[in-house]
C-alpha cells in the first residue's frame, strides 16, 4: 500500500506516535510542525486535528509568535509547553531579552496550561525569577490550571561524593501560584516558597539545597514536608534531607526513593531522624541507590528495628555493599512480590531467603539486571 492510500485516521495515529516517542524539544510540536508542511493532504490532516498541538516544544530561539501560533492551532484544549534555553548564548544581551519576552509570553496563556517544563542555564533562572516571579508575586497572575512543573538547571555541577550541595546551588526565588499544582521536579534549583506546594502528590528533588534553606525561612512554619500532606511519590536524589517534626502523622506514599545521598548534605543521625518520623504504611514502591558508610547503616538499622509495610509490593537495591543486611531486614520487606537487585552481591540476600521461606515468601525470583535468578526451594 502507498502511503498516500492511508485513511486520516491510521495517518494521525502515526502522527501521534511520533509526537509522543521523541523526547523534550525533539518531540511534540516539534514533530507536528514538520509533518504539517509535508504536502497539502498531511497539512489539512494535521491542522484539524487540536491534539496534535497540544504539546507546545520551544527552544531558546523560538518567538512569541510561535508560542501564539501553535497554542492557537489546539484550539480550547489545555496545553503542555517545554521550553530548553540550554543553547542560549550567554555573552550578548538580544538573548536575555528574547528569552525574557518568551517567558512573559507564558503569562498570557497561563489559563492554558496544565504543564510546564523548563530546562536552562543557571543565569536564565535569574531572568524567570525576575520575570515571573514579580508579576506573580504581585497576586496579579495564576497559573489556575497547572498540574505539572519542572525546573532543571543545567549548570553542570561535578560534585565528589565528599562534597555537599548546600553552599553550590543558588537559591531562586521561583514562586508559581498555582492552586492545581500537583507534580513538582526540581533539578539544581532551590525554591524559596511553599504557596502552591501544599497538594502536592509528587514531588522529585535532585541536586538541591531546598531543604537546608527551607528550614531557615521564618515564614514557614513548622518544616517543609510536615505540610505535604497529600504526597503520594517522594525521590531524594544528592539531596539534603528534609527535617520532619517529631509527631509526624502516618502519610499516603506509595513510591519512596533515595539515591546517591552524600555524607556533606546528612550529617550523621539524619537519615534515621528522617526516616523514623516519616511513616508510610501505604508504601508500594521501595529504591534506594547509592547509600555508603553510615547512610546505609543508618537505613540498615531502621530498615530492621522500625520499618512496616504492609502494601509493600516491589524493592529495590542498587549500586549497594548490602553490608549488615539480615533476616530482621528482609522481614520489613515481608510484603514484597518484586525484588530487583542491580550492581550489588546477591548472593548474601538469595541465600537469606533460600534458608527460610518466611522470609519474602513473596519473592519467587529476583531481578538481576537484565535477567531473573530463581529462589530455590519456592514453588
Amino acid at each position: 500500500m502507498h502511503i498516500g492510500d492511508l485513511s486520516s485516521e491510521i495517518l494521525l495515529e502515526i502522527f501521534g506516535q511520533a509526537k509522543s516517542s521523541a523526547p523534550f524539544t525533539l518531540g511534540g510540536s516539534a514533530v507536528t510542525l514538520p509533518i504539517s508542511q509535508v504536502c497539502g493532504t498531511w497539512r489539512s490532516i494535521a491542522l484539524n486535528y487540536a491534539a496534535l498541538w497540544s504539546d507546545v516544544r520551544l527552544s531558546s530561539q523560538s518567538s512569541l509568535f510561535k508560542l501564539d501560533r501553535l497554542s492557537s492551532r489546539a484550539k480550547g484544549l489545555l496545553i503542555s509547553v517545554a521550553i530548553d534555553c540550554t543553547s542560549m548564548p550567554s555573552n550578548t544581551a538580544t538573548p536575555l531579552t528574547h528569552c525574557r519576552a518568551l517567558l512573559s509570553g507564558l503569562l498570557v496563556h497561563r489559563d492554558r496550561i496544565w504543564a510546564l517544563d523548563f530546562i536552562a542555564p543557571v543565569y536564565i533562572f535569574g531572568i524567570l525569577s525576575g520575570v515571573m516571579c514579580y508579576k506573580l508575586n504581585k497576586g496579579k497572575y495564576k497559573f489556575p490550571q497547572l498540574r505539572r512543573l519542572r525546573f532543571v538547571d543545567e549548570f553542570e555541577l561535578h560534585l565528589a561524593p565528599d562534597q555537599g550541595i548546600a553552599s553550590k546551588v543558588p537559591s531562586w526565588r521561583i514562586f508559581f501560584s498555582a492552586p492545581q499544582l500537583r507534580s513538582l521536579s526540581m533539578t539544581a534549583i532551590t525554591p524559596t516558597s511553599h504557596e502552591s506546594f501544599d497538594h502536592l502528590r509528587e514531588l522529585h528533588i535532585e541536586e538541591s539545597s531546598y531543604f537546608v534553606h527551607s528550614r531557615t525561612m521564618d515564614d514557614i512554619p513548622g518544616t517543609p514536608l510536615a505540610h505535604f500532606s497529600e504526597l503520594q511519590r517522594l525521590s531524594i536524589t544528592s539531596s539534603p534531607l528534609p527535617v520532619f517534626q517529631a509527631h509526624a502523622t502516618d502519610t499516603q506514599m506509595i513510591s519512596f526513593t533515595l539515591s546517591a545521598l552524600r555524607p556533606a548534605d546528612n550529617a550523621p543521625g539524619t537519615l534515621a531522624r528522617f526516616l523514623s518520623t516519616l511513616r508510610m504504611p501505604a508504601l508500594q514502591h521501595l529504591t534506594i541507590h547509592g547509600l555508603y558508610g553510615y547512610l546505609w547503616d543508618e537505613f540498615v538499622r531502621w530498615l530492621a528495628t522500625d520499618a512496616h509495610y504492609p502494601a509493600l509490593r516491589s524493592v529495590t537495591f542498587d549500586s549497594l555493599a548490602l553490608a549488615g543486611m539480615d533476616e530482621l531486614c528482609l522481614r520489613a520487606l515481608a510484603s514484597a512480590s518484586t525484588m530487583r537487585l542491580i550492581d550489588v552481591d546477591v548472593g548474601a540476600i538469595v541465600r537469606l531467603l533460600e534458608s527460610n521461606p518466611c522470609l519474602c515468601p513473596g519473592v519467587h525470583e529476583i531481578v538481576v539486571g537484565d535477567g531473573r535468578l530463581r529462589v530455590s526451594g519456592r514453588s
